[in-house]
């Protein structure tokens, strides 16, 4: 399967307004999010979908290089880091990011709202 570019760039310019979007919120006070949990759930959202973005990606990439499905959404950060696509820095931190994707998604535990913020 030939990477599809035009789709990474999409995705791409979808996560950067994302992150524009995150950063507006960030520049809320902290009582915003600890004391708003419409704040809060639109942080939460947003995050959701730029994590959401990173693994499409990361996915499109792993299938491109020919490095297997992985069992878990941290094990696409991991493979692309073992093969030095990404540094070591960077993959330890998506993989925790994969981690905050599925603890929002499946509402594993309750998400503090100082960890959002």
């Amino acid at each position: 399967m030939a990477l599809d570019r035009d789709q990474i760039n999409q995705k791409l310019a979808q996560l950067e307004d994302y992150l524009k979007q995150l950063a507006q919120l960030k520049s809320e006070p902290k009582s915003s999010f600890t004391e708003s949990s419409l704040v809060e759930l639109a942080a939460e959202r947003g995050i959701y979908k730029a994590c959401q973005q990173t693994i499409d990606i990361a996915q499109s990439l792993n299938a491109e290089l020919g490095f297997g499905p992985p069992r878990f959404y941290r094990d696409l950060f991991t493979q692309l880091g073992k093969k030095g696509v990404i540094s070591k820095k960077l993959q330890l931190k998506l993989e925790k990011m994969a981690g905050l994707r599925n603890k929002l998604a499946h509402e594993y535990a309750k998400v503090n709202p100082e960890e959002i913020y």
